[in-house]
């Protein structure tokens, strides 16, 4: 690789280093695992545009137009951690050409508008705002399902209303059942939880007011789950919710629509 190579320091199993081998130089510390099987210098900072990068090479420029990176994975680009399970995505139709890769992936077909879309590394990912909004209503999440301000007391979650996860059809029947959770489950929820306070924080130390998330959140579950106006009370619930996630507790909140 020469000094202009954008994916310097960055490798992947080809002709040069079996995965093994690249195994065995990060167990050795002259390499560090970034995502799936591309791993990175040691000496490289663990930046978003280095993550980004790291997807870039993992993708190899095989994703469609309109097609963003949304939910944990976004939230790995843009905090670091914890790494995702699966590439999860926003697409505004269903992606034809979709080619093997080490990392499973979750598609959503969401729209998303150019405001909610940014660059990182010449990659669409949603912006930190959008990002922390779907963790919150369960788009682009793994593991847990369903909007934070639906969750129940005593570890068991009312699904009143669907959030098409992953969407199908608008005429998608609820399930009004109470879910007690699994370790799996509470693994997740905790883990969602937790990034989506770590974003809240970002977002605040950017001068945006749990309020404004709030108001976002009931913007995109309107327009994307044709949701009607939600009211003073529903509003009250969403913050009620978001100071959970930011003091990193599950949610003892319940939403009623």
């Amino acid at each position: 690789m020469t000094s202009t190579d954008p994916f310097a320091d960055l490798y992947r199993p080809d002709g040069l280093f079996r995965s093994e081998e690249l195994q065995i130089m990060a167990k050795e510390g002259s390499l560090r695992h970034v995502l799936a099987d591309v791993y990175a210098a040691s000496g490289r900072p663990d930046t978003a545009t280095l993550r980004a990068r790291a997807l870039r090479l993992l993708l190899a420029r095989t994703e469609s137009p309109g097609v963003a990176l949304c939910g944990e994975t976004a939230a790995w680009i843009h905090l670091g951690a914890p790494r995702p399970e699966r590439l999860t995505l926003c697409a505004e139709g269903f992606l034809r050409h979709r080619p093997s890769l080490d990392l499973q992936r979750q598609i959503h077909q969401v729209t998303l508008l150019d405001t909610e879309i940014t660059a990182v590394d010449h990659l669409p990912v949603t912006t930190v705002l959008r990002t922390a909004v779907d963790l919150f209503l369960g788009i682009g999440t793994v593991g847990s399902r369903g909007a934070v301000d639906k969750a129940a007391r005593q570890q068991a979650f009312y699904r009143t209303e669907v959030s098409y996860w992953p969407r199908r059809t608008p005429s998608w029947s609820p399930d009004e059942h109470v879910e007690a959770l699994h370790d799996a489950d509470v693994a997740a929820w905790t883990r969602r939880i937790g990034t989506l306070g770590q974003l809240i924080t970002a977002l605040e130390s950017r001068g945006t007011v749990r309020e404004r998330i709030a108001e976002e959140i009931m913007a995109v579950r309107s327009r994307s789950f044709h949701r009607s106006q939600a009211t003073d009370e529903h509003r009250e619930r969403i913050i009620e919710a978001l100071d959970h996630s930011a003091s990193r507790r599950l949610p003892t909140v319940l939403y009623t629509s």
